[in-house]
């Protein structure tokens, strides 16, 4: 078994985009503005492997 192969996957990624929607989520509900930087890196994780999440974010 390969653990590289499960840690570089298409899942890893897709689960930073579910991280990106979190956080905006806690930026909405609490007001936190500092939350946005977390949520640009999480977008920029998740924009390395899939550029349609660029659709969803916008």
């Amino acid at each position: 078994m390969s653990v590289s192969g499960h840690i570089l996957s298409t899942a890893t990624f897709d689960i930073a985009f579910a991280a990106l929607v979190f956080f905006v989520a806690r930026v909405v509900r609490t007001g936190d503005r500092r939350l946005w930087a977390v949520a640009g890196i999480a977008l920029g994780l998740g924009l390395l492997n899939r550029v349609f999440i660029a659709v969803y974010a916008a």
